[in-house]
């Protein structure tokens, strides 16, 4: 029995080059509530998210129940940090489900969701002071100042695959061990199935979440190489 366990360790890497990761998808936005009354693709869901009210929507009644059983689930887990994309839905869902402020939290535009050129309201964001404004406990220091644009521009694949890049980076240099992601379910299902071989489903659920073992390659100082998860199970 010693030997059939030992055979199911898939990998062992130096605790010091692993790191904690929960990742989670926005609560159900209320653009995301409009869009799914009609069938995918559809003339109605395509106009629901096509709708200005929605603009940088915020989560639906039914999104704050999702961060009430996320707040629930979260509660025994160990985080030192927060990072989640700047629009309204996943600042709202991280700051109901991860209620430690003592920690850093911090916005980033490279977790941003990938729209696929849709140009969709929601997928835009409010002036950044406006957002600083009603989230006073999140540095937003690496958010661009000035008029969004960055949902209007069509990105490709290789386009997203570099935000994927640039977040494994940034989770790799941060000194924190344990870090919690919140973020959208476009770019977690491109960053799960491109670059962290999951062998599952990649695609995320309103609210799901997902805590992983990353272990990061130690470059050299002087490498321009982005770090690269190597390993990492559920």
């Amino acid at each position: 029995m010693a030997f059939a366990a030992c055979s199911m360790i898939s990998a062992c890497h130096p605790w010091s080059q692993c790191k904690v990761v929960h990742f989670v998808r926005h609560a159900e936005a209320e653009s995301n509530a409009a869009a799914h009354q009609f069938p995918r693709d559809s003339a109605g869901y395509l106009a629901a998210y096509a709708d200005e009210q929605y603009f940088d929507s915020v989560l639906s009644e039914k999104g704050q129940a999702q961060c009430a059983e996320l707040q629930l689930e979260v509660q025994g887990l160990q985080y030192e940090a927060v990072v989640c994309s700047p629009l309204r839905r996943t600042l709202q869902t991280a700051s109901l489900a991860f209620t430690d402020r003592s920690v850093p939290w911090l916005a980033v535009e490279s977790a941003r969701e990938f729209s696929e050129g849709h140009a969709r309201p929601c997928d835009h964001r409010r002036a950044k002071s406006a957002q600083a404004a009603g989230f006073g406990f999140v540095d937003f220091r690496q958010v661009p100042e000035g008029e969004d644009s960055f949902a209007a521009r069509k990105e490709s694949p290789e386009d997203v695959d570099s935000r994927c890049r640039q977040l494994l980076a940034l989770l790799a240099e941060m000194p924190q061990k344990s870090i919690a992601v919140v973020s959208h379910t476009g770019f977690l299902s491109r960053l799960f199935a491109h670059h962290l071989a999951w062998g599952s489903k990649a695609a995320f659920r309103n609210a799901e979440l997902r805590s992983v073992v990353l272990c990061f390659e130690v470059k050299p100082p002087d490498s321009t190489l982005t770090p690269e998860p190597i390993w990492q199970a559920p």
